[in-house]
């Protein structure tokens, strides 16, 4: 920036707020200026607004502007919010006066004449251990037991529980030990039972190969104890956790909307606000004083620990607010001090560890007759009636694992809890909430980690969508109209109302939103309850989206819907397999499909099979037709591939050769690359013009571009996996696609994305014809000679491959696959599988680990 605009900037607050990011302070912190200045900004150019009556820009503002914008946010927002404001609003111009820009600071008589003031540490509602136990009981999902029993247990913050990953944590559990790659750390060596806290997360920054979203503000990394009651509510939480989808493998990651992905902080504030309302212990509006939130776990871990060791320095050590010069009290004898100090005085938080035995309960949502046992196991049962399990892999290994279901009440509150078999509607007009005591299994036949692990491994989705065309009869077209016109109305009701809340932040919490709306919308439409909600949530999803793009620096605006469609579940529409009920305005309409005459022909395919489940379906109308793009699931016992001899077929990704497999079949990348380039030029010119039109253009290039790069990688993952099953191969063996980008530098984003998603078209392709695509380690598979072993970075030049011990000479992308095929043997053998020969598929013959090569049937004959 030059000095004359370092002198005179354009955009004052603009210029604060970059100054802001040379400083280093967090997004956090630069969205909350942000939020506040640019209300001032707001403030300033209303006319019938500010004192002046005329616009009015922030150098020009003087005392009376702002003490006049104060003002108008008191009544608005909370008194401590209010000072806030007015801090942000002190500081900005404290920095535009320092360098020069500004004469002066008006804010600073207005600061003197506030009565409002920053609650740095308000006075928190006491709660006692037992109330706090009761609390946790409400919590029966293992993943959102897990996470408020850490908060508890640990004192950490929201952002350093997201930030935990497998490596970070030690337990002495000798299946966790065995089934997860836990306790990697250095720090963790001779610490068992251990939970690792960096200091180093930032969020947008690169920490263990992944782009965080969480800050942890510890001032120095902090080892805290982890008690045998928190190991154990950890291990049931693994027991079921999914796999991940991040590189550093979270301990928490998300069972819903975003499956798989780490947990972020506000999934963590919606799962404690979501349990602290339905315990009476948060109300809409109210502020730290009478709300729990996950910072409430902090002060609570903190305050009875403290009262219970009396030891002020073991616990500040514990919350991270120790530093350097003062840690090595607490840590050169660390199981004589901080260990014993926190075992002996950590509070006990899962009514199921005192073992108390109550009268058997029936389950309200199956019904099944229950005992209690006296083992601490938790279970998934409720989860599974209420149709919430975290994965059907769990509903499979339950069901097939436990026979006798357990159920324990937790105590109830003064205030009282509703009757375990009772309905109490959680306000006017809403569908009941019922109360769901707390259950668990007694295991059968043992089921341990291991074992868990295994039978879901071999459980098989096959998740498509069928397109399905149906005859309405008479007059049942204006119900679906007038559906889809309403539905409409609730989503864009919603979206009007997230898009900045009642408190200026973009709501991007489905529970929030309706908790908010349902009510309003139910009495404004003729919905039934689940097309309200779908409609909010539709909303709230879009509203998500449009965040991200802001938070990339994208312009975008608020979502409004108008295309013609309108979201059912299970219970606003009744599939059938050659006609739908749908519920309506004016009642429900049964719909028959109209089906291809060929059995084999999609959607008649999947609609026809009983083995596939409808899930959801999305009503659409398109040129006077209707249509439904229904959600199918499929589940099949996967083939047992643990066992009998098995063929492998290697492929190679690339740039130039878009997939190499080693019976020598080649897919080139030249059609890929050749309409890379093309959309790339057609984008670009249209960038250059800058009109609104010109912008619309781009958006349907990019369209296209997508629809025609899915039909290509549609087409090449069904020739790879035809070209399997030609072979007879039991696997399909593609690199491990996390690494790509070092591995293929000279690789473009297109590509990227192009081998993942060909890679996911080819493993759920693959599973139908009975073949399993697996992963494995890329590292000097283009380096190393498939024929003797030979590894050196000379050995391959451009598409060339050459050894420089054994002369062998090929294609650089065919010599690669190959490898990757023998990559996979050399892991399988290393593997218990009960010693099965496993072969790489070439285009003649096969060749094992060892190297040795078996002709043909037909050559050896």
């Amino acid at each position: 920036m030059s000095e004359t605009q370092q002198a005179d900037p354009d955009e004052p607050v603009g210029y604060f707020l970059e100054d802001l990011t040379y400083q280093g302070k967090s997004r956090r912190t630069r969205e909350a200026y942000e939020r506040a200045l640019r209300r001032f900004e707001r403030f300033l150019e209303d006319p019938d607004a500010n004192p002046r009556g005329e616009l009015v820009t922030p150098t020009e503002a003087s005392h009376r502007e702002c003490m006049a914008f104060i003002h108008t946010l008191r009544g608005d927002l909370a008194s401590s919010t209010v000072a806030s404001y007015a801090a942000y609003l002190h500081r900005f111009y404290a920095y535009m006066t320092q360098i020069g820009i500004f004469t002066d600071n008006p804010m600073a008589i207005v600061t003197e004449q506030m009565d409002e003031s920053i609650e740095s540490d308000p006075v928190r509602r006491e709660m006692t251990v037992s109330q706090m136990r009761e609390f946790v009981a409400t919590a029966r999902h293992p993943l959102e037991q897990a996470v408020i029993v850490t908060l508890l247990k640990t004192g950490i913050r929201v952002g350093e529980l997201c930030n935990i990953d497998l490596r970070d944590i030690t337990v002495s559990d000798g299946e966790l030990i065995d089934s997860f790659d836990i306790g990697s750390r250095a720090a963790l060596d001779t610490r068992p039972d251990s939970l690792y806290v960096s200091a180093d997360p930032t969020v947008d920054t690169e920490y263990m190969g992944e782009t965080r979203r969480a800050t942890n503000k510890r001032k120095r990394d902090t080892v805290v104890p982890v008690d045998a009651e928190l190991r154990q509510t950890l291990k049931r939480w693994l027991l079921i956790r999914p796999d991940t989808l991040c590189e550093a493998d979270p301990l928490f990651v998300d069972t819903e909307s975003d499956w798989g992905q780490r947990l972020t902080p506000p999934r963590v504030r919606t799962i404690i606000e979501r349990h602290a309302r339905e315990f009476g212990w948060y109300q809409t509006g109210g502020g730290a004083t009478e709300n729990v939130t996950p910072h409430y776990f902090r002060h609570f871990f903190t305050t009875h620990l403290r009262d219970r060791t009396g030891d002020r320095g073991v616990v500040k050590y514990l919350r991270g607010d120790v530093a350097d010069d003062i840690i090595d009290t607490y840590t050169h004898n660390w199981g004589d001090q901080v260990r014993r100090v926190y075992e002996q005085n950590i509070y006990s938080l899962v009514w199921l560890s005192a073992g108390r035995v109550r009268a058997p309960i029936p389950c309200v949502a199956c019904e099944v007759d229950s005992v209690l046992p006296r083992a601490n196991v938790w279970s998934l049962h409720l989860s599974i009636c209420e149709e919430r399990t975290v994965s059907a892999h769990a509903v499979r290994w339950l069901i097939s694992g436990f026979t006798q279901f357990k159920a324990e009440a937790p105590p109830s509150r003064s205030a009282g809890l509703p009757a375990p078999a009772e309905a109490q509607a959680s306000r006017v007009g809403r569908k009941p909430t019922r109360y769901w005591p707390t259950t668990r299994l007694l295991a059968a036949n043992s089921q341990s980690v291991t074992n868990y692990k295994q039978i879901r491994e071999n459980i098989v989705e096959y998740r498509r969508t069928a397109v399905i065309k149906f005859d309405t009869p008479e007059g049942a077209g204006a119900h679906l109209r007038e559906t889809i016109e309403q539905f409409n109305y609730c989503s864009n009701t919603a979206s009007e109302w997230c898009w900045h809340g009642d408190d200026g932040y973009h709501v991007t919490s489905k529970a929030k939103a309706e908790d908010a709306l349902y009510d309003q919308l139910r009495e404004d439409t003729e919905l039934t309850a689940n097309l309200v909600q779908k409609g909010i949530h539709q909303a709230v999803e879009a509203i998500k989206s449009g965040v991200e793009r802001l938070k990339n620096g994208e312009n975008t605006s608020r979502p409004t819907f108008t295309a013609d469609t309108a979201v059912y579940d299970k219970w606003s529409a009744t599939f059938h397999r050659d006609h739908v009920s749908l519920s309506t305005p004016d009642g429900r309409i049964e719909c028959d499909y109209i089906l291809p005459d060929n059995a084999d022909t999609p959607p008649t395919k999947y609609v026809t099979d009983g083995d596939y489940e409808f899930r959801r379906a999305t009503l659409h109308r398109r040129d006077g037709d209707w249509y439904l793009h229904t959600s199918m699931l499929k589940e099949d016992g996967d083939t047992d591939t643990t066992t009998g001899h098995r063929t492998v077929l290697g492929v190679d990704l690339g740039v130039n050769q878009l997939a190499v497999a080693s019976t020598g079949r080649f897919w080139s990348a030249d059609e890929f690359n050749h309409w890379k380039r093309e959309y790339e030029k057609r984008r670009g010119d249209l960038q250059q013009c800058g009109t609104r039109a010109a912008h619309d253009a781009i958006a349907g290039v990019e369209r296209k571009e997508d629809g025609r790069f899915e039909i290509f990688l549609h087409r090449v993952a069904t020739e790879i996996v035809a070209e399997a099953a030609e072979h007879d191969c039991s696997h399909i063996v593609f690199e491990d696609l996390s690494g790509i980008r070092e591995n293929v530098p000279q690789a473009s984003w297109h590509h990227l994305w192009a081998f993942r998603r060909l890679s996911e078209y080819v493993a759920y392709k693959a599973r139908e014809q009975g073949v399993k695509a697996v992963q494995v380690d890329p590292r000097t598979t283009s380096k190393r000679c498939s024929t003797c072993g030979f590894t050196h970075d000379d050995n391959r030049y451009g598409e060339s491959f050459e050894c420089l011990d054994c002369g062998y000479q090929n294609h650089a992308d065919y010599n690669a696959s190959k490898n990757i095929g023998l990559q996979y043997l050399r892991r399988r053998q290393n593997a218990d599988d009960g010693g099965a020969p496993v072969d790489v598929r070439l285009n003649r013959g096969t060749v094992n680990v060892s190297g040795e090569y078996n002709p043909p049937a037909s050559v050896e004959a």
